[in-house]
């Protein structure tokens, strides 16, 4: 690869000195010369030129990398050298694909130094033929049949709903149907015009696909999604005990409404409110027992409604809902009270399918799976006492459900193993066995990880829940070969651009050649110069190295610009379009390649016509063609 900028020379002699090592680099092939610019910039961070030209040398290949290191040598002290980065830098930002990013960087080159505005101009060119494209895509995309990206507005139960799908471009009139297993939300119903219409019965979201047909006979395809909102109802179903004395605070809730909602309500104990939020708080200042209020909440549009039965004691179980159980397993959970603070025993009725000890601790095993209630009686030390009852869900014992599980090689998998009944939390183990290369299974039981081999295995899992309800299965898996993928259509267009990239090479292999005994011969006469204002002054500047070399580094900078200029040329030639060529939508890639294939002295003529702004007529053999 041929450097934008010419290295600086020096003697051939190995020295510790940075400039003396640069010049040493320009003599290696392109490899040798990264890994000696590199480990110049890693001792000397702060040597400008050494950037510079490492940053130059990694255009083709890495320019990313290459955009780092010209960033870091616009810092130098050197006018020139700062105006060869930012030129360069923009090389490096067109190749990564940044226009706004190349286009400013040229801009400040060209700030510092008037050549660079060729360079700015044409990545003008090319930013405003890129966006000219991009608009006149949307603008063509718009124009065809299609179903804007916009949200239908959500239906609700109960209410009659009137909405159309948004259709847009194409020759109206277009018809529309429902596509493959879409089902429209019970109550409603889709006419060929795109009008919704009915009253849904159910509340849920429903992605729908829909086929479009407009009247010149162009189809499409898309997809909406229409959400049913619930009908307005309160769904706090039943209150908490209220303790007189006791601080007390629920919070309601309620669906299908709009926000902000308003809460209200009939009746409350004394010493409790209901805010606007609908949260009931406060301290109970007297035992009441049992008040049914009426609570209601409104969008403004909607309300609902619901009676509540708010019970006030002097004291209450802390809870009437139990942590759950698993059947088989033993089960222990203590039990608080909510009231003054005193003395509290507990006994259960005879029956009770778990012992009950004074202090509210509730264990044994639950015999089978369900529902269980726990009747209980509080006593106080104040001599009142009061039957709670204590209701305990039992859970099935955990059973992993599967059997064979099939895994494809190298691919990702996070798939969390089937499992029925148990109590959460679950610890997942492999118990015999071993699962294939690459996958493993981690505690919350997913399958983690990615193949590496085909073929057949069986692991026995293990898994046990809170209570240590435990369970082992056997699984098979799977995995299957890797799917080779099928050629591409690109395939013979890519072998077609292999071979016209190597007569490419084999030119500039021969270009880079007579270039590189020109720059030789260059080479010496600056080496002998360098050496003599070497010898001659050896003060520094300060910055960028010794003052002697500056002649010939501002020397380097402008043939590395010129080069450069040449090369933004060249890539600014593959980006832009003329007008002929974007009416006719011109594939550009084919461009790029016919362009590619032409030689130099041509690419620069044909690029200003190409880009809308070249004042050059194309010649050929001296003759306009």
């Amino acid at each position: 690869m041929r450097l934008l900028v010419p290295l600086l020379l020096s003697c051939a002699c190995a020295a510790a000195d940075p400039w003396d090592r640069l010049a040493e680099a320009a003599r290696l092939p392109a490899a040798e010369a990264r890994a000696a610019l590199e480990k110049v910039v890693l001792e000397n961070p702060g040597f400008h030129a050494a950037r510079f030209n490492l940053g130059t040398l990694l255009l083709d290949g890495d320019p990313a990398k290459a955009a780092e290191h010209l960033e870091l040598a616009t810092a130098a002290a050197a006018p020139a050298l700062v105006a060869d980065a930012w030129h360069n830098l923009a090389l490096a930002r067109f190749k990564q694909g940044r226009l706004a990013d190349a286009l400013q960087a040229a801009e400040r080159a060209a700030t510092l130094d008037p050549a660079a505005a060729r360079l700015r101009d044409e990545l003008r060119r090319v930013v405003l033929a890129r966006q000219d494209e991009a608009r006149r895509k949307a603008e063509e995309e718009a124009r065809k049949l299609h179903l804007d990206p916009q949200p239908l507005p959500p239906a609700r139960v109960g209410e009659a709903y009137a909405a159309r799908l948004p259709i847009a471009g194409g020759r109206p009139p277009a018809t529309a149907t429902l596509a493959g297993a879409s089902k429209l939300p019970d109550g409603l119903s889709l006419g060929s015009d795109g009008a919704f219409a009915g009253t849904p019965r159910t509340p849920g979201s429903t992605s729908l696909t829909v086929e479009l047909k407009d009247a010149a006979g162009a189809t499409a395809t898309g997809t909406v999604e229409l959400r049913v909102l619930p009908a307005p109802a309160i769904t706090t179903a039943q209150l908490p005990e209220a303790v007189s004395g006791q601080p007390y605070q629920v919070q309601l809730e309620a669906v299908g409404l709009d926000t902000p909602q308003r809460w209200s309500a009939s009746r409350l104990p004394p010493g409790l409110t209901l805010s606007d939020e609908g949260q009931i708080s406060g301290t109970p200042t007297v035992d009441t027992g049992t008040v049914t209020f009426n609570a209601q909440v409104t969008d403004g549009k909607r309300r609902a409604d619901r009676l509540f039965e708010l019970s006030s004691a002097p004291f209450a179980a802390a809870e009437r809902q139990l942590p759950a159980s698993t059947a088989g397993a033993p089960y222990r959970h203590r039990s608080t009270v909510r009231g003054p603070a005193q003395d509290y025993r507990w006994s259960a009725a005879p029956g009770a399918p778990l012992a009950l000890a004074a202090d509210g601790t509730l264990s044994g095993t639950p015999a089978q799976a369900g529902p269980a209630t726990v009747a209980a009686t509080i006593a106080a030390a104040d001599g009142r006492s009061r039957q709670v009852e204590l209701h305990l869900p039992v859970n099935p014992r955990p059973l992993i459900q599967a059997g064979e599980l099939k895994l494809t090689q190298g691919a990702p998998v996070d798939q969390a193993l089937p499992l029925e009944g148990g109590t959460a939390p679950f610890a997942w183990s492999v118990a015999a066995g071993a699962l294939p290369a690459g996958v493993r299974l981690d505690p919350d039981g997913h399958l983690r990880g990615a193949a590496k081999d085909p073929g057949k295995s069986t692991v026995t899992l293990a898994v046990s829940d809170r209570w240590q309800a435990a369970t082992r299965a056997e699984v098979t898996l799977e995995v299957e070969p890797a799917q080779e993928q099928p050629p591409q259509a690109g395939d013979s267009k890519d072998q077609q651009q292999d071979g016209q990239d190597q007569q490419k090479d084999q030119k500039d292999q021969k270009d880079q050649k007579d270039q590189k005994d020109q720059k030789d011969q260059k080479d010496q006469k600056q080496g002998k110069q360098a050496q003599q204002s070497k010898d001659g002054k050896d003060g520094k500047d300060g910055k960028d190295g010794k003052d002697g070399k500056d002649e010939a580094k501002s020397q380097a900078g402008k043939e590395g610009k010129e080069q450069g200029q040449q090369q933004a040329g060249a890539d600014g030639a593959k980006e832009g379009k003329s007008d002929a060529e974007q009416a006719a939508v011109l594939n550009q890639t084919a461009a790029d390649r016919w362009l590619d294939q032409l030689p130099k002295e041509d690419r620069g003529v044909l690029r200003y016509q190409l880009l809308d702004g070249g004042d050059k007529k194309a010649k050929k053999d001296g003759k306009t063609w």
